[in-house]
């Protein structure tokens, strides 16, 4: 009876003992003290606990460590050479550490704006067909000089940090193009069906240059946008579908929903053997194939009657003489901003460029009295603007 009453008490005791977790200390969080700057160490809070950190190599050591022999440890291991440095020393290095810290904060908000801006007047300088190099010489010395002018000193400095070098403006340029590439083949991977249109071209520099034009279906409504235009050397009917049929393989688009393709009559694009238009009927045998409306008109202005065509040929010779020549080129636009035109230039009129033809000749009649007073002692075209019988020829 006795022992049974001894183990009673004995459980009865070790039930009202704490366990060993309630017995277990808290965790201790150290505080940071200025003292431990003479060791090199500053602090920086994390979690709601403050952590040293070494104003040398700013690593951030555990909270557990801020204590002066593991920080001093840390000095002796890493920086050895700097044991013996005064206080004064690691103040330098505090003020230079708050103040990096100061401008990356300041460089992060602004850097959005930045980028965004500087896509934006990328954007502008591309559509202007202006050098890369006017961002960073003109277009930023304005912008800051009128912020400053405006809105004082402290926002100027701000429009310093917009990035407009030369190879800057370049890849913001590349960047949107193929962004605008992406979202233009999306929409037509999109698309139930598409078209083609081709053309063989030559650019100013006399190069070869094939253009393909789309047409696809988006949001219920049909669309036309430039596809690509990539350079060719020869120009044969191989040639030509080996580069179109690399870009379609290679954006991802199916030959099978193209149903037609739209070229001009030349011998390489619908001749009856290899064509581009055989080639292609082999890879989308539900295509089909029309003539170009404008190059059947293109023929047909051929066969002008022999007034109209030397009023077309004469214009022609006008404005090449002035379009062909920088020097001349530049004059005009300063002759023409003199006389407060509505234009400044001529549009260049070339064989291949039988689209602007139109357009070529109404600009012409618009700017008809700046040219004749530019041609006026340089050559003996002039004398043509001043003839009635021609003015009312090239105006109809």
């Amino acid at each position: 009876m006795d022992k049974w009453l001894v183990n009673k008490r004995k459980i009865e005791t070790d039930e009202n003992e704490p366990s060993t977790s309630v017995l277990k200390r808290k965790k201790k969080t150290r505080k940071y003290d200025s003292e431990y700057l003479k060791i090199g160490f500053s602090w920086k809070e994390d979690n709601d606990e403050q952590r040293p950190q070494c104003v040398i190599c700013f690593e951030v050591l555990a909270n557990e460590s801020m204590r002066p022999n593991k920080l001093r440890r840390h000095i002796e291991t890493k920086h050895p050479d700097l044991i013996d440095q005064p206080l004064s020393y690691f103040e330098t290095k505090l003020k230079e550490q708050n103040t990096s810290k100061t401008k990356i904060t300041q460089f992060t908000k602004i850097n959005k704006k930045a980028m965004h801006a500087s896509y934006l007047i990328s954007l502008q300088i591309a559509k202007a067909g202006k050098p890369h190099t006017i961002g960073e010489n003109f277009v930023l010395p304005e912008i800051k000089d009128t912020v400053e002018v405006m809105f004082g000193d402290k926002f100027s400095k701000d429009v310093e940090m917009i990035p407009l070098l030369n190879d800057t403006v370049t890849r913001r340029i590349n960047d949107m193009s193929q962004w605008t590439e992406n979202q233009l083949i999306e929409r037509a991977s999109k698309s139930r069906f598409f078209s083609l249109q081709l053309d063989e071209s030559t650019d100013v520099q006399g190069l070869c240059q094939l253009l393909v034009f789309i047409r696809y279906i988006w949001n219920n409504a049909p669309h036309e946008d430039m596809l690509f235009c990539e350079p060719i050397i020869r120009g044969t009917s191989e040639e030509i579908f080996n580069t179109l049929n690399t870009y379609i393989n290679k954006k991802g688009l199916d030959w099978v929903k193209c149903v037609g393709l739209c070229t001009d009559g030349a011998r390489a694009m619908c001749g009856k053997n290899s064509s581009v238009v055989t080639r292609m009927l082999e890879v989308s045998p539900n295509a089909s194939w029309t003539h170009c409306n404008i190059h059947r008109e293109v023929l047909v202005s051929k066969n002008l009657p022999d007034n109209l065509k030397m009023v077309l040929n004469t214009s022609v010779k006008i404005v090449n003489f002035i379009k062909t020549r920088p020097l001349q080129s530049r004059l005009f636009e300063k002759l023409c901003e003199e006389m407060g035109s509505s234009h400044k230039s001529l549009l260049l009129h070339t064989k291949v460029r039988w689209l602007s033809r139109g357009k070529v000749l109404t600009r012409l009649v618009e700017l008809r009295e700046e040219v004749a007073l530019f041609l006026k002692e340089k050559t003996d075209l002039a004398k043509s603007l001043h003839n009635e019988d021609f003015i009312l020829k090239l105006t109809n």
